[in-house]
C-alpha cells in the first residue's frame, strides 16, 4: 500500500507539473537567465513540456495542423486577406460602422495553444529574409538603370541570387533597411520579455524610442478607442506622458496603423488625394485625426471585440476600404509585367496608377518618411508645372536656374535623389504649390506672385494663340513661315505667298486676334508690326480680358464642355466636374474665379 501510494503521488506531481510549472525545479542555468529576463522559466520550461508531450501524442499535433489547415481554407477565403487575418474565424458584426467592413475576425487557437505565438520569431525571421530578396531585386535594378552593373551582371545574379553583385545587392538592402530589421535581441525578445531597463538600454543604443512597458495601456487603449476618447489621453497615464515625451503612445506601429487606415479612407472615397497627400506627409489635421479615431477603433474591434480580448480572444477586422485595394493586386500586378516588359512607363504603369490613388497611396506605407517626401514633392512640381502655359515655364526656367534644368526638368541630367528636399520645397513654393515639410508656414504658394512672370491671363492667351495656329493651320505653317522668312523681301516672297495661300489666311487670323487682344501682341513672336508705341498705347487701355471667338473658346473648352456651356445659357445645370474646370479656366483667363463671368464672355463670342 505504501508503494502504490508513493507511485501514485508522484504521478499525481507529473500531472500537476505538465499542467502547471513546479518553480521548486529552477536550475543554476534558470536563475541566471532571470537575471535578464525575469520570466523565462514559464517560457522554457512550457515549451520543453509541450514538446515532450507532442511526441509522446503525436495525434494532438497532427489535430491540431489539420485544424490549422481547415481555418486556412474554411469561412469563404477570399483574394487578397491579409496574412494577419488568415485562419481566423469570421462573425459578423451587424452595429459596426459601415467603414469598418461586416465581419471580425477571431483566432480561438491563439489563446488555447500558445503554438503560433512560439513560431512567431521564426515566421518573422524567414519573412525578412524573404524582404531582403525581394530588396535586393529592387537594388539591382537601380545599379542598373545607373550603369552600375551592365544587363548580363544584372540577370545573373536575379537567376543565381549569388556571387559578388548579389551579395553587393543584399547588402545595400540591409544597410537602408538597418532601422527596422529583426536582430538578436529582438528574436529573443519575442521568446521572452528581458527586464525593462535593459530593453530600454538596447533601444537607446540602437537609436530606437523605448517600448511600452504596462499590458494595462493597450487595453485602455482599446477601451477609450471604441468610446471614441483619445486612447493615449490624459485618462491613459503611460500612453499620455509617452506622447508629450514625444514618443509613440503605444509603440512603433501606431503610426503605420493609422497611415494605413488613411489609405483605407481614399479607397472609400471618404477623403481626396489632396487631404490625403497633406495627412500623411504632415501628421496633422482634421483628416489625421480622423483616420487616428478610426484606427483606434478599428484597434478595439467594436463592443464584441473589446469583450472578445478582454476573455483573451484576439482579433481584427477587415474594413472596406483595405479590402477594395487588396482585391486591384492583380491588375497592378499586370500592369507592373507590362511595364518591366516594355520598359514604357508612361503608357503602362503610370496611367493606372493615375486611375487607382489609392493603390500608389498603399504602395508608400512601405517606404521612409523621406522617401515618402520626395517622391510626393517630386509629384507637386510637375503637377504644378504641367498645369502652367508655355510662355510661364520658359520663364520659370529662367527664375528657378541652372539646378532645376539639369537636375529636375532635363531628363538626361535628371536626378531627383541629388535635390535637397529645402531646394525641392522652395521650387514648389515659386510654382504656387502647398509646401508641407519642415519649411511648412515659411513658405506659401504667395512667391510665385512675387516673381517677376508674365500676367497668367496674358500667359494664358498666349498660349491659346498657339494652340489654335495648330489646330486651325496645322503644323506645316511654322515651316512655311521658316521658309518664307529666308528668302529676301520682294518679288520672291510675293511669290512664295501666292504658291502658300496658308499663310495670308494664317495672318489675317493672327491680324484679327491682336486686335481683339492687343495687350499680347508683343508676346507672340511673328508679329513685328505691332511692336509700334502707337499700339502699345491702345494695348494698355484694353480690358484685359480674352476676347475670343466661339470656334476658339471650342478650341480651348472642347466640343462637349462647350455644348454644356450653351445648354447653361438656355437654363441647364453644369455639372459639378465642369464647374470645376470652367473654375479653373476663370482663374488662368483674369475672372479672379467667377464662373458667371466667364461664362457670360463666352457665350457672347461671336
Amino acid at each position: 500500500m505504501s508503494d502504490a501510494r508513493y507511485a501514485s503521488s508522484r504521478f499525481s506531481e507529473f500531472v500537476r507539473d505538465s499542467a502547471l510549472l513546479n518553480y521548486n525545479r529552477r536550475t543554476n542555468f534558470d536563475s541566471w537567465l532571470s537575471m535578464i529576463m525575469p520570466f523565462e522559466f514559464w517560457g522554457t520550461h512550457s515549451a520543453y513540456s509541450w514538446a515532450v508531450n507532442s511526441i509522446d501524442r503525436p495525434a494532438m499535433l497532427s489535430n491540431y495542423l489539420r485544424i490549422k489547415k481547415f481555418l486556412n481554407t474554411a469561412y469563404r477565403p477570399e483574394e487578397g486577406l491579409p496574412s494577419r487575418l488568415k485562419g481566423k474565424i469570421r462573425i459578423p458584426l451587424p452595429f459596426a460602422p459601415e467603414w469598418m467592413g461586416k465581419n471580425l475576425f477571431v483566432d480561438p487557437l491563439r489563446m488555447a495553444l500558445p503554438f503560433d505565438s512560439w513560431l512567431s520569431p521564426f515566421e518573422k525571421s524567414q519573412q525578412q529574409q524573404a524582404g531582403d530578396v525581394g530588396t535586393a531585386k529592387r537594388v539591382l535594378q537601380e545599379l542598373r538603370n545607373d550603369g552600375m552593373i551592365t544587363d548580363a551582371e544584372y540577370n545573373q545574379a536575379v537567376v543565381t541570387q549569388a556571387g559578388p553583385v548579389w551579395d553587393r545587392a543584399v547588402t545595400l538592402a540591409r544597410q537602408d533597411d538597418s532601422e527596422e530589421r529583426l536582430n538578436g535581441f529582438d528574436f529573443m525578445s519575442m521568446l521572452t520579455a528581458p527586464h525593462v531597463p535593459i530593453a530600454w538600454a538596447w533601444d537607446v543604443a540602437n537609436k530606437r524610442e523605448p517600448g511600452a512597458v504596462l499590458p494595462l495601456t493597450n487595453t485602455l487603449g482599446s477601451i477609450y478607442g471604441l468610446l471614441g476618447i483619445d486612447p493615449a489621453g490624459p485618462l491613459n497615464p503611460e500612453a499620455a506622458i509617452r506622447k508629450q515625451l514625444g514618443f509613440h503612445p503605444f509603440n512603433k506601429w501606431d503610426d503605420y496603423r493609422v497611415e494605413r487606415m488613411l489609405v483605407n479612407m481614399l479607397a472609400d472615397k471618404t477623403i481626396q488625394v489632396d487631404e490625403f497627400n497633406q495627412a500623411f506627409l504632415t501628421h496633422k489635421g482634421d483628416v489625421w485625426e480622423t483616420a487616428y479615431q478610426r484606427a483606434a477603433y478599428e484597434s478595439s474591434g467594436g463592443p464584441l471585440g473589446l469583450a472578445l480580448k478582454t476573455m483573451g480572444l484576439p482579433t481584427g477586422a477587415y474594413p472596406e476600404g483595405e479590402r477594395t485595394v487588396r482585391q486591384l493586386g492583380d491588375e497592378y500586378a499586370a500592369a507592373l509585367s507590362e511595364y518591366q516588359a516594355t520598359g514604357d512607363y508612361g503608357a503602362t504603369l503610370a496611367p493606372w496608377l493615375e486611375e487607382h490613388p489609392e493603390y500608389e497611396a498603399r504602395l508608400a506605407l512601405f517606404k521612409k518618411p523621406e522617401e515618402r517626401m520626395r517622391q510626393f514633392m517630386v509629384d507637386q512640381v510637375w503637377n504644378k508645372w504641367n498645369d502652367l502655359p508655355s510662355l510661364t515655364k520658359r520663364e520659370m526656367k529662367d527664375a528657378l536656374g541652372r539646378e532645376f534644368v539639369e537636375k529636375f526638368y532635363d531628363k538626361e541630367t535628371r536626378s531627383y535623389d541629388s535635390i535637397p528636399p529645402e531646394t525641392m520645397q522652395m521650387w514648389l513654393a515659386l510654382l504656387g504649390g502647398e509646401v508641407p515639410g519642415k519649411l511648412e508656414g515659411t513658405l506659401s504658394p504667395s512667391m510665385y506672385r512675387d516673381l517677376q512672370l508674365t500676367d497668367p491671363d496674358k500667359a494664358w492667351r498666349v498660349q491659346t494663340f498657339y494652340q489654335n495656329k495648330e489646330l486651325q493651320f496645322g503644323r506645316f505653317v511654322g515651316q512655311a513661315l521658316d521658309d518664307y522668312y529666308a528668302l529676301e523681301a520682294g518679288d520672291a516672297r510675293k511669290s512664295f505667298v501666292g504658291q502658300h495661300p496658308e499663310l495670308k489666311a494664317y495672318w489675317d487670323w493672327r491680324n484679327d486676334f491682336i486686335q481683339r487682344n492687343p495687350d499680347v501682341a508683343t508676346l507672340i513672336s511673328d508679329s513685328p508690326k505691332y511692336q509700334t508705341e502707337e499700339f502699345q498705347q491702345q494695348a494698355a487701355a484694353a480690358s484685359g480680358q480674352p476676347q475670343f471667338t466661339r470656334q476658339e473658346w471650342r478650341n480651348q473648352l472642347g466640343a462637349w464642355v462647350d455644348n454644356l456651356v450653351l445648354d447653361y445659357a438656355d437654363g441647364e445645370d453644369l455639372p459639378p466636374a465642369v464647374t470645376e474646370q470652367l473654375r479653373d479656366l476663370a482663374w488662368n483667363y483674369g475672372f479672379q474665379g467667377d464662373v458667371e463671368r466667364l461664362v457670360e464672355n463666352i457665350n457672347s463670342s461671336p
